[in-house]
């Protein structure tokens, strides 16, 4: 069995699906349909990944206290180079548009750890910021297509059903501080006849010098 410090060959997480299936066993035993039901994926396109990162000493083949079939879960040895992968793929504080906002709160603190778990165990997860206050946290998220926002509606529901409050945001645009002066500047113009805030959407004429009798 390769380990983490054989330091030859492939990384076993060079591949996206590999990092995520790795991560969903990262936090507890999965079986084959837990792992596919958190990729928002069939388990049949999960099968193949499992089943080579167990040959590879990654998963380690087990069984959970709630399921009577197979489960598995990310061998200890692979947490750090696991982190290493996830985080060379998603610098941390980077943000772009279609990203997907968590910001999560609880004034329990058992629900607040439940959350945390929750989080870290999420693979549409990219990186996350810890918050002062009611909300305690802030998961980012990719959210360009269909699957990637049902990923994240999943992520959602389940914080929901452990109790935590959740609120789902999606970024639209990243503005520099210049481009958010001239936001700020348009939307604090009073309203234009057509309805908008400083005429954004519409923008007035130049006015025209009148014509010679």
């Amino acid at each position: 069995m390769r380990t983490p410090s054989a330091g030859t060959g492939r990384s076993p997480f060079a591949r996206p699906r590999r990092r995520e299936v790795a991560l969903a066993c990262s936090f507890g035993p999965r079986t084959v349909s837990e792992i596919a039901r958190q990729l928002a994926t069939e388990p049949g396109s999960v099968t193949s990944v499992i089943s080579a990162l167990k040959k590879e000493g990654v998963l380690l083949e087990t069984r959970a206290a709630h399921t009577n079939g197979r489960a598995f879960v990310l061998d200890e040895r692979w947490r750090s180079a696991l982190l290493e992968a996830i985080g060379s793929e998603a610098p941390r504080g980077l943000l772009e548009p279609t990203h997907r906002l968590l910001i999560i709160g609880s004034r329990d603190a058992s629900v607040a750890a439940a959350a945390a778990v929750i989080v870290a165990g999420d693979p549409a997860v990219l990186w996350v910021a810890r918050l002062e206050g009611p909300a305690r946290l802030m998961a980012v998220a990719r959210g360009a297509d269909a699957h990637e926002r049902t990923r994240v509606d999943r992520l959602e529901a389940s914080l929901a059903s452990a109790g935590a409050d959740c609120v789902q945001l999606a970024v639209a645009r990243i503005l520099d501080l210049g481009d958010f002066l001239i936001y700020a500047k348009t939307i604090s113009q009073p309203s234009s006849p057509t309805g908008t805030a400083g005429g954004a959407l519409n923008p007035p004429r130049p006015s025209q010098p009148p014509k010679p009798r």
